[in-house]
C-alpha cells in the first residue's frame, strides 16, 4: 500500500513539474515576427483611439523632430502625432533582431519629451499622458500609444492582439 502512495506522489510531482515547465515558455517578446506591418497596425490603432482631433502622420522629414531613429535599430515605422497640443499619439516601430532595448529607450525618451512639453503648460494633458501612455512590445515591434483612457486601451489591445 505504501508503495502505491509513493508512486502516486512521484507521478503527481512529475506532472506538476511538466505543467510548470510548459507554462514558462519564452520570456523574449521579440522571438516572433508579426505579419502585420507598422503601417497597418498604426492605422487600425488610430481608428480605435478615436482622438479628439485628427492625428497627422509624421513623415520622413518630420519624424526626426520627435524620435531619434537609428536605421540599424528601426526597420520600419508609422507615427501619428497630434497637431493640436493634445497628449494623443500612436507610434509603431518594427525593430531589428536583438535591438528591442535600444528601441524602447528611444520611445521612453519620446514620452519624457512629451511630459516636459506639457509640464507647466497644459496640466490636463500632462495628467492624461502620465495616466494613459503605454509602451508595448509584441514580437519584433514596439509601440507608444497615448490618448484618452478608453481609446488608448482599445488601441493597445489591437497592438497586443496582433499576430
Amino acid at each position: 500500500m505504501k508503495r502505491y502512495s509513493l508512486i502516486s506522489l512521484a507521478l503527481a510531482a512529475l506532472l506538476l513539474v511538466t505543467l510548470l515547465a510548459g507554462c514558462g515558455g519564452s520570456s523574449s517578446s521579440d522571438s516572433k515576427t508579426l505579419t502585420a506591418t507598422p503601417a497597418e497596425l498604426a492605422d487600425q490603432m488610430v481608428e480605435a483611439l478615436a482622438p479628439k482631433q485628427e492625428l497627422v502622420e509624421a513623415g520622413e522629414k518630420v519624424i526626426s523632430n520627435y524620435y531619434a531613429i537609428d536605421s540599424e535599430v528601426i526597420t520600419g515605422y508609422k507615427v501619428y502625432i497630434s497637431p493640436a497640443f493634445q497628449a494623443e499619439e500612436i507610434a509603431v516601430f518594427s525593430v531589428a533582431d536583438g535591438r528591442m532595448d535600444d528601441a524602447k529607450a528611444m520611445v521612453e525618451k519620446r514620452v519624457e519629451d512629451l511630459k516636459a512639453s506639457f509640464d507647466g503648460y497644459l496640466p490636463d494633458q500632462l495628467t492624461q499622458l502620465e495616466e494613459n501612455a503605454q509602451i508595448l512590445e509584441n514580437g519584433n515591434c514596439i509601440c507608444l500609444v497615448t490618448g484618452q483612457a478608453e481609446g488608448a486601451q482599445a488601441a493597445a489591445k489591437i497592438f497586443t492582439d496582433a499576430q
